[in-house]
């Protein structure tokens, strides 16, 4: 029995032994080498210009949009914002955003006729006096017009630009002397631009006269000019209260500071932004949004400018006709302009569009009351 016992433990021992040596035998476990978060994704930033000043509540809603979406974008892209023509003036945006210079900007097509004259309908011509009905119905007429649409498409495509978005702007007439009805402006020497308003103020016997942004204060104190159709809320940011006294027309409403990518920029965007920024949804709730913060700046460049300015009221048939007069510069301008950039067609298809869209009649009706014949 002792025996037994003895013979069994000693066959445990060497078991064990053997286990033992079996798992001293055995590699070490490696450690799991630690877990690395993906590199972060680098924000490619753009750069946008524009002539305006960084005050004004276009520039404001400018900044808005482009913050906006960058939070959208999650990081993939930031801005570089540059105002008052730091990067390129008003008559160069366009060709600087076009050929690579700048990612975005902001040029006015009325200042590039030639290169963009079918938008001038919506920026070189006042034919609605409502910035409400200029910005919902230039989003009809950009994005919800099936032809003329496209055909504003396919002419920033061949400026090698896209659009993203428009800005509200509406004008008073603002002048050194008193002005209390249209024959008033005989003889004053008024600052316009473009190609169709020099021609309406020429009808009143006003002189037209070219002057650029930065040299209105000092054209007006100077009695180079005499006044000026004017933003609104550039009145007040260029301070051009300090040398104008009378605030009389409203001088109609327009869309403008059109927030362009360069194409090129735009189709290398990641697929996330390039949705962003073709979003409907997002492009009619910023359109509303513009509204907002112009009306919240134009409130408040009003108020200032009735502590600044006299305030004349005109006859209201005075101002309907002022009004009026820019629908009819319009049909009869419009189509001469555009045929002379060798987009005679395609203009009258755009003007007959935008009518229907700000005026309820078409370009046919139009004629008819102003014995036009095509």
């Amino acid at each position: 029995m002792k025996k037994s016992g003895l013979v069994f433990s000693l066959l445990t021992a060497i078991i064990v032994i053997a286990l033992v040596f079996t798992a001293c035998s055995q590699p070490a476990p490696t450690t799991a080498p630690p877990t690395t978060a993906p590199p972060a994704v680098k924000a490619q930033k753009l750069v946008f210009n524009t002539h305006d000043m960084e005050s004004t509540p276009q520039s404001q809603a400018t900044i808005w949009y482009l913050d906006e979406i960058a939070r959208r974008s999650g990081g993939l892209v930031t801005f570089e914002k540059h105002w008052s023509g730091e990067l390129a003036g008003s008559a160069d945006e366009l060709s600087a955003l076009r050929g690579g210079a700048l990612d975005l900007a902001a040029p006015p097509p009325a200042y590039t006729p030639n290169d963009t004259p079918l938008s001038q309908i919506v920026n070189g011509t006042r034919v609605t006096n409502s910035t409400v009905v200029a910005m919902r119905k230039g989003y009809e007429l950009f994005w919800k017009s099936g032809e003329v649409s496209d055909l504003l498409t396919k002419e920033h495509v061949n400026n090698n630009i896209k659009l993203l978005m428009w800005l509200p702007m509406e004008y008073s007439l603002i002048t050194k002397q008193k002005v209390t009805k249209l024959s008033d402006l005989n003889g004053l020497k008024l600052r316009s631009v473009g190609v169709f308003e020099p021609k309406q103020l020429s009808a009143y016997g006003a002189i037209p006269v070219s002057v650029l942004p930065a040299e209105w204060y000092e054209s007006l104190s100077r009695g180079t000019i005499d006044g000026i159709p004017m933003v609104n809320e550039s009145i007040i940011s260029y301070k051009l209260y300090e040398v104008t006294k009378y605030k009389s027309f409203h001088a109609g409403a327009i869309m403008s500071n059109p927030v362009f990518i360069n194409l090129n920029v735009f189709n290398k965007l990641p697929d996330k932004v390039k949705d962003i920024l073709n979003d409907d949804t997002f492009r009619k709730d910023a359109t509303e949004k513009f509204l907002e913060i112009f009306k919240q700046g134009t409130d408040a460049a009003m108020e200032q400018m009735k502590t600044k300015m006299e305030f004349v009221d005109v006859d209201p048939k005075e101002q309907q006709q002022y009004w009026d007069d820019w629908v009819k510069v319009t049909v009869k301008e419009f189509p001469g302009i555009v045929e002379k950039a060798g987009k005679g067609p395609e203009g009258i298809k755009v003007l007959d569009q935008w009518l229907k869209l700000v005026t309820g009649e078409d370009l046919k009706a139009w004629d008819a009351k102003l014995g036009i014949t095509r």
